[in-house]
């Protein structure tokens, strides 16, 4: 991955698009860590590169990752990006933009820490989130 936190983002959303999780986990360390904002069952405290890694794939099955957007990419006054993203994640048979909020903190050139929550509606993101799960998981 580049020292650049912008380029380190974009590759990072590259991965993600096409689902290279071995590119994808180049770009974050052993210990990494990402929190997932709200009360969906997708909402949790993750923790080193195993968990963050499962719960981005679990992401990306409800999404059509290769329409990832970054929207927009802030760099705060303590180091911190703070980014907006539009996923487009798919419930019930039909899919939603959404715009998330991910605040990524950067160490040694690696995503350490990634802090998502929704640009907007939370409590309307951990339902689109929860239907997802619902959709998928019922029993006929």
């Amino acid at each position: 991955m580049q020292a650049d936190p912008a380029q380190m983002i974009e590759q990072l959303a590259v991965a993600f698009r096409s689902r290279d999780w071995a590119a994808f986990q180049e770009g974050l360390p052993l210990d990494a860590e990402l929190v997932m904002s709200g009360s969906s069952r997708f909402a949790g405290h993750y923790v080193g590169r195993p968990q963050v890694l499962a719960f981005i794939a679990k992401l990306a099955g409800t999404t059509r990752p290769d329409q990832l957007r970054i929207d927009q990419v802030r760099t705060n006054s303590d180091g911190t990006l703070d980014l907006e993203i539009t996923l487009v994640i798919r419930a019930l048979g039909r899919f939603e933009e959404q715009r998330l909020r991910d605040l990524v903190t950067i160490r040694d050139g690696r995503a350490a820490r990634s802090e998502l929550s929704a640009a907007g509606d939370q409590a309307a993101l951990d339902q689109l989130l929860d239907a997802h799960w619902f959709s998928t998981t019922r029993q006929v």
